[in-house]
């Protein structure tokens, strides 16, 4: 095949895979692009020239677009949930969380809705709203730090000490 040539075959499903020749053949599978519109790209010659090239929509739309997916993968590596677990599928549960997020966090951008929040602010502005009541605290004592005054023993004058005989509160009038 010469550089710009290309073949396709579709399915009856719609599904159309096609071959582009560049340097090295490219291959591309799509269901949106029809196979027979054609595109002109231009390709940089050895000595700096430009040559026109004949191309498929489809190869010019996913060069023009491919930045996006770097762009969302980014955005998702700043702030990710990641969770390790002996479980495969919860790691693909929580990308998808992440996932939907940035793209929750990419349509806000787009529709400029005030106040403008960073990505940030906009996942603890998104978990506050998930979470409109309080969570309950777990029951119990609370654990403090060990150098916390709580934790130092205190001494009881000898007076005050009880035997290990039972003992039950005394009733006062106060």
């Amino acid at each position: 095949m010469v550089i710009g040539e290309y073949e396709y075959k579709t399915s009856t499903s719609g599904l159309t895979w096609i071959k582009w020749m560049d340097k090295k053949p490219v291959y591309f599978l799509s269901n949106f692009h029809d196979p027979t519109e054609v595109t002109v790209v231009n390709r940089r010659q050895k000595d700096g020239t430009l040559t026109p090239v004949n191309s498929p929509v489809l190869c010019s739309d996913y060069n023009t677009h491919m930045g996006y997916v770097d762009y969302a993968d980014r955005a998702i590596s700043t702030y990710q949930i990641d969770r390790k677990s002996k479980k495969w599928w919860f790691r693909i549960f929580w990308h998808f969380i992440d996932l939907c997020i940035c793209n929750g966090f990419i349509l806000y951008k787009e529709k400029q809705i005030k106040p403008l929040l960073s990505l940030k602010k906009f996942r603890m502005r998104l978990v506050e709203q998930l979470v409109v009541h309080k969570i309950p605290t777990p029951k119990g004592r609370k654990r403090t730090a060990p150098n916390t005054p709580c934790h130092a023993k205190i001494k009881v004058p000898d007076e005050k000490r009880l035997s290990n005989a039972a003992h039950m509160p005394q009733v006062s009038d106060t």
